[in-house]
């Protein structure tokens, strides 16, 4: 992977961190002329390994080209399906969450003619969607369109496969806290975002099991030698 942008600024990230922000945003200033080379690099082979790589060296850098990378998805049938621009932001257990993130593979069937692949928001002739849809975007009632969990929305995506990749979210882990204000970049809250939507079932689930195991133990604890509950008094 030498001849990659992503190359050049992770060599000149084990030199200098801060030269590699400052030649990120130069990327982002010129973005019309390097977004293309940008978005090739970024679906070359390992380049989430050369992401995370970058993560770790030049937090501020790689947070630069994960916006860099990030775009509008194309509409296969923009006039029977097309993205809403209102969404339901409420979620498990009753609140209210910022976004709403999703990992699919769907991308258009041919190549542009700059060879980058393009996520896709798929309907096909017979107007039939993959189920995900529903499921990321629920459809509105009339009713529910005015509920103030339903908020206007863009989606977006980030033209990096395999972007939930260990690598990354180890780099992420590792963030020292000087740079912690990636974390407000949307494309990375939404990795963190998606991560914990996968996670959040198995964490509620250690902590009920955990609330119930806490519950059986004090109830033992509280029990006598002939099976009553000890009586408790204190003297005035």
């Amino acid at each position: 992977w030498p001849d990659s942008i992503f190359y050049d600024l992770f060599v000149i990230s084990s030199y200098n961190a801060k030269k590699t922000s400052r030649l990120a945003k130069r990327l982002i200033k010129s973005k019309e002329k390097y977004e293309l080379r940008v978005r090739q690099d970024a679906q070359k082979p390992n380049a989430q390994q050369h992401m995370a790589s970058l993560l770790h060296r030049a937090p501020d850098a790689a947070a630069d080209m994960l916006e860099m990378l990030t775009s509008l998805p194309s509409v296969q049938n923009p006039f029977f399906h097309p993205i809403r621009p209102r969404a339901n932001l409420r979620s498990w257990p009753l609140y209210d969450v910022s976004m709403r993130c999703t990992y699919q593979s769907d991308v258009k069937d041919v190549k542009n003619d700059n060879g980058v692949k393009i996520p896709e928001w798929k309907c096909s002739p017979e107007k039939e969607w993959p189920p995900w849809h529903t499921q990321f975007m629920p459809e509105l009632s009339n009713d529910e369109n005015a509920r103030e969990y339903v908020a206007e929305v863009d989606t977006k995506v980030v033209l990096l496969p395999n972007i939930l990749h260990i690598d990354i979210f180890m780099s992420l882990a590792c963030t020292r806290t000087a740079h912690m204000d990636i974390f407000d970049r949307l494309p990375v809250k939404g990795i963190v975002q998606h991560l914990w939507d996968l996670v959040a079932p198995i964490v509620y689930l250690r902590l009920a099991l955990d609330l119930i195991d806490l519950s059986v133990q004090a109830a033992w604890g509280l029990q006598s030698e002939d099976g009553g509950m000890k009586a408790m008094a204190s003297s005035p």
